[in-house]
């Protein structure tokens, strides 16, 4: 700046406008850019987060050798994946082949009459459609889901809900992992990979158990 402000100008006033606008800019993108830098770095939050995970998911690895009662197992599947993924609620409904139909196996911060709900609200469409393609139904918004009408009586507030499928062996589905929260985009990458490694060791121990 000491070197060329001088000469610069006396050239040409525009030309040495056009420098010292442009060395202004520089230190400007050159902070906000290190900024977000900054912000974009793991917190200890993130990585307590990611400890949780990897210890959830290995006590859950963990049962499938130790435990073969079906009904614990699903409770356990619910709680673990409730308290990993802070959702508000969780339940798992399990395939009954012999009717054709889903039924709720077990749940977590549900009150009875949401269960209630739940157990007389037409579920199908969605069901089946999971059924069906086999693949994770994630929405983040749930006021634009074509499935919005579902929690209208609801005592909670839910912004986002996702459906993750149970896969046997075969790749027959033999249930559904859901989980709702009340914030909109409350599922972000990790969190839908983190459901679907559930849904997979869930899978394999209730095949076991059964």
């Amino acid at each position: 700046d000491i070197t060329f402000k001088e000469p610069v100008t006396a050239h040409s006033l525009a030309l040495g406008a056009l420098a010292n606008i442009s060395w202004i800019f520089l230190s400007i993108y050159s902070v906000m850019a290190t900024l977000f830098l900054l912000l974009q770095l793991p917190t200890a939050r993130v990585f307590d987060r990611k400890m949780r995970e990897v210890n959830s998911l290995y006590d859950l690895s963990r049962t499938i050798s130790a435990e073969y009662d079906h009904d614990k197992l699903v409770h356990m599947v619910t709680d673990m994946s409730t308290e990993v993924i802070l959702s508000t609620f969780t339940w798992l409904e399990l395939y009954d082949e012999t009717i054709q139909t889903f039924k709720i196996g077990a749940f977590k911060n549900l009150n009875d009459n949401e269960i209630d709900i739940l157990r007389n609200m037409n579920r199908n469409s969605l069901n089946d459609m999971i059924l069906s393609d086999k693949k994770t139904y994630i929405s983040n918004d749930i006021s634009k889901s074509e499935f919005s009408n579902l929690f209208d009586d609801f005592d909670k507030r839910i912004g986002s809900f996702a459906g993750v499928p149970l896969l046997s062996s075969k790749g027959n589905v033999i249930g559904i992992l859901y989980s709702a929260k009340t914030a909109i985009l409350g599922f972000d990458p990790d969190d839908v990979n983190l459901l679907e490694a559930y849904a997979s060791q869930a899978a394999i121990a209730l095949e076991n158990a059964q």
